[in-house]
C-alpha cells in the first residue's frame, strides 16, 4: 500500500505543472480543399495553398453559440450547436 501511495504522489508531482497552467488550450482542426482549418474556442483560421504555391491564411473571431443562444448551454444541445457552427465555417 505504501508503494502505491508513493507512485500516486510521484505521478501527481509530474503532472503538477500541467495542472497549474490555468485554462487548457482547446484547438481542433479539419482538412479543407488544399489546406486546413484550425478552430479554437473564440477564433478560427483557414490556411490554403493557391495554384501557384502561395500560402494564404484567413483568421476570424467566433462567438460561442451559448453566448448568443442560452439554450445551447445544456450539455447535449451544446454539442449540437458547436457541430452546426463548425459546419457553417467549413
Amino acid at each position: 500500500m505504501l508503494l502505491a501511495q508513493f507512485l500516486r504522489l510521484s505521478a501527481h508531482l509530474q503532472l503538477l505543472p500541467l495542472l497549474e497552467s490555468g485554462e487548457e488550450t482547446l484547438i481542433g482542426g479539419q482538412a479543407v480543399m488544399e489546406g486546413v482549418m484550425m478552430r479554437a474556442p473564440h477564433s478560427y483560421c483557414v490556411a490554403v495553398r493557391k495554384a501557384n504555391g502561395e500560402m494564404v491564411t484567413e483568421q476570424q473571431p467566433v462567438h460561442r453559440m451559448s453566448e448568443k443562444y442560452p439554450i445551447f448551454k445544456l450539455p447535449i444541445l451544446r454539442g449540437l450547436g458547436t457541430l452546426g457552427q463548425a459546419m457553417m465555417l467549413a
